[in-house]
C-alpha cells in the first residue's frame, strides 16, 4: 500500500536536502578526552512451564535459555558513545530459536549545537515482546498471540544548532519499522513509519520564546491494514510569567490522508490546538493541558491536569482528565505513579489509563505495574513484580484483550562473581471469542558480568 507517489518522494527529498544543510553547518567542537569501559554479560537459565510457549491448550515442556551481551561505552565533557549487543539462544519445548538484538547510541555537543543519533534492533517470539516494551507507548499488537518471530528496528537522529542563541534550529528524523515472520494471526502486520520535524525558535526576551514548526508523518501498515500521511504546520510561544510559573501556546493547521485496505483515501484537515500551564511548588508541580488535534478517525480533544510531590525518599504524580475521539468515543482518563526508596530495597507503583488511536480504531488502554525489591542481606534480595494490561477495543468489530502477568524472583550470589537466580511466574491472557490462555513457569539459573576499563 501507501500510493502517493509523487508527493511522497518529493517530501523525502526535501528532508533529506534539509538535513545535509544543516549537518553541513553544524561546526561541532571536538573532544578527544574520556576512556571506554565495556560489560560481558553471561547466563543460563532452565525453565519449567506447563505452556512454554503461551498457546491455547499448550503441552508442558523444558526450555534452556542461553543470554549473551555485550556493552562498550564512553562519555566525555562533549561526546556519549554506547553500544549494546547480545542474542538469547532459546532450545527445548519443540523449537530452537536464535533471538539477536542490538542498540547504538552516539551524541555530540558544544556550546552552541548538539547532535544525537540513536539505534535499536530487537528480534523476539511474539508471545514474549510484550516483556520488551514495557516502557514504550502500548500498542494492541503486543497482545496479540501467535508462534511466530517479531522484528523491531528504530532509528532517530537529532540536531540542534543556536542552543545559546536568540536564533535556533532544530531537526529530528526519525524511521520505525515493524515485520513479522512465520506468522498466522491476521492482526500481526508489518509497518513502516518515517517521521520529521523541523523547528525554527526567536527568543524574543528572556520571557518569551516564539518558533514555527512543521511535522510529516507516513504510516504504511501491509494491506489490509492502514495507511496514513500526516503534514502539521504550527506556531507555538513558550512564556514565563514568573520564575515558578510557565505557559505553551501551539496552534497548528493539519492534514490527515487515510486509506483502509483498498478503499479509496480520506482527507481530513482542521485546525490543531495545545494550551498548557505548569506551576512550581515548594514541593512538586501542579500543571493542565488542553489539546484538540486530528487522528485518522477525526478530531481528538483531551483536557488533563496533573501533580507532582517530591516526597523524602521518592515521588508521587497522578493526573485525572477526560478525551474525546472523532467517533463519538469519550472517557476520563487517569494516571498514577508513585516511586519510593525503603531501607532495604525499593517499591513502585504505576496505573495509567488512556484513550489511544492505533489504525483506524480508537482504543481505551489501561495498565497497572507494581515492583518490590528487598535486599534480605549483602548476598541475598527478593523481588516481585504484578502486571495487568487491558485494551478495550471502542470500535463495534474490535477485540477486547487483557493479560495478567505475576513473577517473584530470588536472587544470590553464590561467588565473588556468579550469581544464582531463581522463581516463578504465572501470565494469564483473555479475549473476545477466544480461549484463554495460562502458563506457570519455574525458573533457575546463573549469571556472571565481566567488566573492563580500556
Amino acid at each position: 500500500m501507501g500510493g502517493w507517489g509523487s508527493t511522497y518522494n518529493k517530501k523525502k527529498q526535501w528532508i533529506l536536502a534539509t538535513s545535509v544543510f544543516v549537518l553541513a553547518n553544524s561546526g561541532f567542537a571536538q573532544d578527544s578526552g574520556g576512556g571506554l569501559t565495556s560489560t560481558l554479560t553471561v547466563s543460563q537459565r532452565l525453565n519449567f512451564s506447563d505452556n512454554p510457549n503461551f498457546e491455547a491448550n499448550g503441552e508442558s515442556g523444558v526450555q534452556s535459555i542461553t543470554n549473551l551481551s555485550y556493552t562498550l561505552g564512553s562519555v566525555t565533557r562533549t561526546q556519549r558513545f554506547n553500544l549494546r549487543a547480545g542474542a538469547s539462544y532459546e532450545t527445548g519445548a519443540g523449537e530452537t530459536e536464535l533471538n539477536p538484538f542490538v542498540s547504538f547510541g552516539y551524541g555530540l555537543q558544544s556550546g552552541n549545537a548538539e547532535f544525537s543519533l540513536n539505534t535499536n534492533f530487537r528480534q523476539s517470539d511474539v508471545a514474549d515482546a510484550v516483556f520488551f516494551f514495557l516502557n514504550q507507548d502500548f500498542e494492541f499488537e503486543l497482545l496479540e498471540l501467535d508462534g511466530g518471530t517479531r522484528r523491531d528496528f528504530d532509528a532517530e537522529a537529532r540536531i540542534e544548532l543556536g542552543k545559546k542563541s536568540r536564533f535556533g534550529t532544530t531537526l529530528t528524523l526519525g524511521y520505525d519499522r515493524r515485520s513479522f515472520q512465520d506468522t498466522v494471526n491476521a492482526n500481526l502486520l508489518d509497518e513502516t513509519v518515517w517521521s520529521s520535524r523541523l523547528a525554527f525558535r526567536f527568543d524574543i526576551n528572556s520571557q518569551l520564546s516564539l518558533s514555527t514548526f512543521y511535522e510529516y508523518t507516513d504510516e504504511d501498515e501491509d494491506s489490509p491494514g492502514t495507511d496514513r500521511i500526516s503534514n502539521v504546520y504550527g506556531v507555538a510561544a513558550d512564556m514565563e510569567f514568573s520564575q515558578t510559573l510557565r505557559g505553551r501556546l501551539s496552534l497548528s493547521f493539519e492534514d490527515v490522508e487515510t486509506q483502509v485496505a483498498f478503499d479509496p483515501p480520506s482527507t481530513q484537515d482542521g485546525t490543531g490546538l495545545r494550551f498548557s500551564l505548569d506551576q512550581d511548588l515548594p514541593n512538586g508541580t501542579i500543571s493542565g493541558s488542553l489539546s484538540s488535534n486530528l487522528t485518522s478517525t477525526g478530531r481528538r480533544d483531551i483536557v488533563r491536569v496533573r501533580r507532582t510531590h517530591n516526597l523524602k525518599a521518592g515521588t508521587l504524580g497522578y493526573s485525572v482528565g477526560y478525551a474525546t475521539t472523532g467517533g463519538g468515543e469519550s472517557s476520563g482518563i487517569f494516571g498514577v505513579n508513585y516511586e519510593q526508596d525503603l531501607r532495604d530495597g525499593q517499591f513502585s507503583l504505576a496505573l495509567n489509563q488512556n484513550l489511544e488511536n492505533s489504525g483506524d480504531q480508537d482504543r481505551l488502554n489501561t495498565t497497572f505495574t507494581a515492583n518490590y525489591r528487598k535486599e534480605l542481606n549483602e548476598i541475598s534480595s527478593l523481588g516481585a513484580s504484578v502486571a495487568l494490561r487491558n485494551i478495550n477495543a471502542l470500535a463495534p468489530n474490535g477485540t477486547d484483550t487483557a493479560r495478567f502477568d505475576f513473577d517473584v524472583t530470588y536472587q544470590r550470589a553464590v561467588t565473588r562473581d556468579w550469581n544464582l537466580v531463581g522463581g516463578y511466574r504465572y501470565s494469564k491472557q483473555v479475549a473476545d471469542a477466544r480461549e484463554d490462555v495460562t502458563s506457570n513457569t519455574v525458573f533457575i539459573g546463573v549469571n556472571r558480568s565481566f567488566n573492563w576499563r580500556h
